[in-house]
């Protein structure tokens, strides 16, 4: 559904067909790297170290902890 790329084999033929889909049109180009932008965002260190902040508050403050 070219949310965040165009999914290929590793074939020359099959690159190249999406690279030309690509330059054929902008549009979709442009929305592809809109939505991977966003989604790389998701996954940025920082995010994944604020994430596992959170998590690690969670799991401290959980009433199913164990005294390990």
């Amino acid at each position: 559904n070219y949310n965040n790329g165009i999914f290929c084999n590793a074939s020359a033929q099959s690159i190249a067909e999406a690279m030309e889909k690509l330059i054929c049109n902008p549009e979709l180009c442009n929305t592809i790297a809109q939505n991977a932008r966003i989604t790389s965002q998701k996954y940025s260190a920082e995010r994944m170290a604020h994430d596992y902040i959170d998590l690690y508050r969670k799991i401290k403050h959980s009433p199913y902890k164990t005294n390990h």
